[in-house]
């Protein structure tokens, strides 16, 4: 809706048309955009398992194929879109649960898929290759610009599925562990991992949540001993900014607990080292509980 000179009121129907049609091929475009994900998987596949390390360093940099992918299925539309942030994010999740990858690199390849996403719905005819020239290390290797389902069904389908399966696309993962050793024992803990090396050799109660998109991480857990004791590293700090509450709905009723306490909370917030970025500490003495966060 405009307004002309005269001030009166006109409609371009136009653009409602076109996303009315838009709406109706969301269908064939979300499919579409599927299938773009099984072409650049196939051409990752060939570029870093077919020619290997012999086509100047191919080998590892799969952030050029997820942002193709996102940028070529973007380009189809609201559908296309749809299916990048679904198989992006079932990826995501499947690379951290079961392949056991850390949460540094999932948020390199989730920044990947972004820059791919929004290339793709800024410029529907552009170059996706021009687009991700950022993440394209140089040289060439044969792409596989041909492909069937049957040709990587074994490696492509259980991402596949899993990204349908997970609540409709999901933006958020939760884990819980009883206490710390079966926190180890999944290898939750560590550099680069959701639960930092520092979690107490009491804690028990451990849940965590973080957001599959933005890498936000949320820790609560109890300690046996009411105690808590950090490492020498750690440093007092004011209280650090909190997400807004819109961003909070995505999480769990636990993590909305502790956002709720800790942004009202007066009292000691430490920050330990982690990787290149601070994590926030703090002891809910009344509650008896320790909420911490960090962002990736």
């Amino acid at each position: 809706m405009t307004v002309t000179e005269t001030g009166a009121y006109t409609v371009d129907w136009r653009y409602y048309v076109n996303r009315t049609l838009e709406a109706l091929g969301f269908p064939g475009a979300f499919v579409a955009g599927a299938n773009d994900f099984g072409g650049q998987y196939a051409n990752q596949w060939s570029a870093t398992h077919v020619v290997g390390g012999s086509h100047n360093g191919w080998v590892g940099q799969d952030k050029y194929f997820h942002c193709m992918a996102n940028c070529e299925a973007a380009q189809k539309g609201m559908g296309g879109s749809a299916a990048a942030q679904c198989i992006s994010k079932g990826r995501e999740w499947f690379d951290q649960t079961i392949k056991g990858d850390s949460a540094a690199d999932s948020a390199a390849d989730q920044l990947a898929n972004r820059l791919g996403r929004s290339s793709g719905q800024m410029s529907r005819t552009g170059s996706c290759s021009q687009m991700c020239g950022s993440y394209r290390p140089g040289g060439s290797f044969p792409l596989l610009m041909t492909w069937t389902p049957q040709m990587y069904a074994p490696k492509l389908l259980p991402v596949v599925m899993l990204s349908i399966a997970l609540s409709g696309c999901m933006e958020v993962a939760s884990t819980e562990y009883a206490d710390r050793n079966q926190a180890v024992s999944r290898q939750a803990i560590g550099e680069s991992k959701w639960l930092p090396s520092w979690l107490p050799e009491d804690a028990v109660n451990i849940r965590e949540s973080h957001d599959m998109d933005t890498n936000e991480s949320w820790l609560v857990f109890r300690l046996t001993s009411g105690v808590l004791a950090l490492p020498e590293d750690c440093r007092l700090v004011s209280r650090p900014e909190m997400s807004d509450a819109r961003v909070m709905r995505r999480f769990p009723q636990f993590a909305r607990n502790a956002w709720s306490r800790a942004s009202s909370y007066g009292g000691k917030f430490y920050l330990c080292p982690e990787g290149n970025v601070g994590r926030w500490v703090m002891q809910d003495e009344e509650l008896g509980l320790v909420y911490s966060g960090i962002k990736f």
